[in-house]
């Protein structure tokens, strides 16, 4: 929760924290140094929680059972390059675009941002970079997987990479082939219409 110039302390939902771990100023979600905002873009992540209400009694009533549960296994996560930690599955795949393409490496440092702000811009790209390599086939994936795709390249986007040219054009491609391949399903199904 932020409230414009003040800053609270955690507490329970009952107290004077309404429920959240911390808080921080508008003055510091704004700052542009601290991540928060991205182009004028914030990416959320929540946790939610639900408390029994207590119409049935079970030995672990009293509990908070979290429906979304965050995984803290800091054994998948490797150091990339000093500048952050991620994932083991994208570290050959960040480190070969890296040797073609230095300036992903060096404009991140170069732009004094915040560890956290790295690494998600890092593990972004090594996300996009793995989703292309594990979806070879267009015809394969899904309308959902073509969404996250999507979803995926406007996040890695909007960390504002000094040049993602490189890849653009493997992004364009895999778009027009799923594109492409809709509208052939769309012209099969109009001429089935046609005929009845």
């Amino acid at each position: 929760m932020i409230l414009a110039g003040t800053k609270y302390e955690s507490g329970s939902a009952k107290g004077p924290g309404y429920g959240y771990a911390s808080f921080i100023t508008l003055t510091e979600f704004l700052d542009p140094n601290n991540g928060f905002l991205v182009n004028d873009s914030c990416t959320i992540e929540a946790e939610v929680c639900v408390v029994n209400d207590g119409h049935q009694h079970h030995p672990n009533d009293n509990r908070i059972v979290p429906l979304v549960t965050r995984n803290n296994d800091n054994n998948n996560l490797v150091d990339f390059k000093g500048l952050c930690k991620v994932k083991k599955d994208f570290v050959s795949l960040l480190e070969e675009a890296c040797s073609k393409h230095p300036k992903l490496v060096e404009g991140q440092k170069r732009r004094n941002q915040s560890e956290k702000f790295i690494e998600n811009s890092i593990m972004t790209l090594g996300k996009v970079l793995h989703f292309l390599k594990s979806h070879k086939d267009v015809k394969d994936c899904t309308d959902d997987a073509v969404k996250e795709f999507q979803n995926l390249w406007k996040e890695l986007e909007s960390f504002g990479f000094d040049d993602l040219t490189w890849l653009e054009n493997d992004v364009k491609i895999y778009m027009v082939k799923k594109l492409n391949e809709n509208v052939d399903l769309g012209g099969e199904k109009g001429e089935l219409l046609k005929v009845d």
